[in-house]
């Protein structure tokens, strides 16, 4: 396995010559990304917020919007599990030089038929009695339920949209659509939970900005699309295969917990544990924002054979969003209370306070094991994912058969409680598993070193900056927002005492995201430790998978080739 030796770090950060055409360094492109995911994230948010806070007020409020929340769950699991894997396989040819106009068309096609058939299947089970209960009783929440099972092929123009700008290496241009969906969708949920708080008036506000974005992404759509073609509908069932089990699998294991919490403790428990969870799905778009660019990144550098740059890329993402993610996490564990209390109301606070600790802290390994699985993945190892995702589901749902009632050893008062542990629990089997099958296949192993001085630097700035409660109490959120940045400012200055953050760190993450130098020179004179250490070379016998994956090539290209059209119209 020949590789370049690695290169001295000189300050400089250059712009890699493998990147395709308008594509963006991976750092520039998941802060970006990372920026751009917290704004969506919050901008919805505050619809979310301002649910909880004025609607849910009592106990059949917040059953109505559990109700939604889970019709809006099961659109948004079509919306995943319908796209059968393509996307990946779609963005991982695009990566690898594949013009756009060869396979969108196909793409578009074969996704709008998987979400029709499963949002045409789903509506017909609704009405039905399942152990005494149906998904939908009456006509107005049939009704209701049909607008989000349209949600999946509305949001297809915005999948293929995201998909295309991942795979050319523009992820922040990918959230675009998500964008202006949020911004039209979150001032028409605010109007309807003062105007009209009522099944139906919830259910337009996310249906129509899901029409708004599909508008905006039809010019991208009539600029690529063109006729369906059968050998690249082959070629993308043929990547996409199993990723579809992995990626069902994954869905499942991130969202099938409220429908267990719906059909064990209620409605009511769904909306406390969707509060909860909702911090969760926030700290995860950190995650996210790196991943996204990471997968195409990596496929590229496998292609031409960069397996050090690989392994180096891999770890040093596991790193700085170790970095990020473990303060976040904290800060969302002590302050849980007074989040809860600023940002819903004192119900919430009384009952979502230790899911949210608990699920919040199962972002920690979910956050290393979306990383290890991208990196994998790149390499083609797709299968073992499927395998160890399919455990993960496992011991998620056999700890929930354990913990939550009528069966588990916990009593309903606990069944928040029991849920959340189950979704940490099995975060953190899978998080083992992908550890190991990351330093079998690529050499690459996780340092308990670097983690642990993170989390000690975090653990002493929150707790010492906590302790200011018992003087000054938190009850604003320009209060809470003032403890969370004296946290995160303390944890920096620790976490370059400790030598965990270098000067190399701040000077390559500042350089390629444009921070000016009067910035850079005081950040990185605070770190004692210059260079960040790096991997050690694969040793005689590891590293085997960089060589051994199922690659599918771009095969046939000649009938690809003549089989074009002219485009859709």
């Amino acid at each position: 396995m020949a590789n370049p030796p690695p290169v001295p770090f000189s300050g400089q950060v250059p712009v890699s010559e493998e990147l395709p055409p308008r594509a963006y360094s991976l750092t520039v492109n998941s802060a970006g990304v990372f920026l751009a995911a917290i704004a969506i994230q919050f901008i919805g948010f505050i619809g979310s917020l301002v649910l909880y806070k004025y609607v849910g007020v009592t106990a059949s409020l917040q059953a109505l919007l559990g109700l939604v929340q889970l019709f809006l769950g099961i659109g948004s699991a079509i919306n995943s599990l319908g796209d059968f894997g393509l996307g990946g396989g779609y963005r991982f040819f695009l990566a690898r030089g594949k013009s756009a106009t060869d396979n969108t068309g196909t793409y578009l096609l074969l996704r709008l038929l998987i979400c029709g058939f499963a949002a045409a299947l789903m509506l017909t089970l609704a009405p039905i009695s399942f152990a005494g209960a149906t998904l939908a009783s009456n006509g107005p929440e049939l009704i209701a339920l049909g607008l989000f099972l349209l949600l999946p092929l509305i949001w297809t123009g915005e999948q293929i949209y995201q998909s295309y700008y991942i795979g050319v290496g523009n992820s922040v241009k990918a959230q675009y659509p998500y964008l202006v969906e949020v911004l039209v969708r979150t001032p028409l949920i605010i109007v309807a939970a003062f105007l009209s708080p009522t099944l139906f008036g919830l259910t337009i506000a996310y249906f129509v900005g899901g029409i708004v974005s599909a508008i905006y992404c039809l010019p991208f759509l009539r600029a690529f699309v063109r006729r369906y073609r059968k050998a690249e509908a082959v070629l993308l069932l043929k990547f996409s295969w199993p990723l579809l089990g992995a990626l069902g699998l994954s869905y499942v294991a991130s969202n099938a917990m409220p429908f267990v919490v719906n059909a064990t403790l209620g409605l009511q428990a769904v909306n406390n544990f969707l509060v909860a969870n909702g911090f969760r799905v926030l700290v995860l778009a950190l995650p996210s924002a790196v991943a996204a660019p990471l997968f195409p990144y990596l496929a590229k550098l496998h292609k031409r054979e960069q397996y050090e740059a690989i392994r180096e890329g891999t770890w040093q993402a596991i790193r700085y969003t170790s970095m990020l993610v473990v303060p976040a996490v904290l800060a969302l564990v002590i302050y849980r209370v007074n989040v809860l209390n600023i940002l819903t109301n004192s119900l919430y606070a009384q009952t979502a306070a230790t899911p949210l600790a608990i699920l919040v802290a199962s972002t920690i390994p979910a956050t290393i094991t979306g990383l290890i699985a991208a990196g994998l993945s790149a390499i083609g190892w797709r299968r073992l994912e499927l395998y160890l995702t399919a455990f993960q589901v496992v011991a998620m749902f056999a700890i929930a058969f354990a913990l939550l009632p009528p069966y588990g050893i916990l009593p309903s008062s606990d069944g928040l409680i029991a849920a959340s542990l189950a979704v940490l629990a099995s975060s953190v089997a899978a998080f083992i598993w992908n550890a190991i099958a990351m330093h079998r296949l690529m050499d690459v192993q996780i340092h308990p070193k670097a983690i642990g001085m993170i989390a000690l630097s975090a653990l002493l700035a929150f707790v010492a900056v906590s302790r200011l409660n018992s003087v000054l109490a938190i009850s604003r959120y320009y209060e809470l927002a003032v403890g969370v940045l004296l946290g995160f400012a303390v944890y920096f200055i620790v976490l370059a005492l400790v030598g965990e953050l270098t000067k190399e760190d701040v000077l390559r993450v500042g350089r390629s995201i444009g921070l000016p130098a009067f910035l850079l020179g005081p950040f990185s004179r605070m770190c004692w430790r210059p260079l960040t250490p790096r991997l050690e070379p694969v040793r005689p016998g590891r590293g085997r998978g960089f060589t051994s994956g199922d690659i599918p090539e771009m095969e046939r290209e000649d009938e690809v080739a003549s089989d074009g059209g002219p485009p859709l119209s």
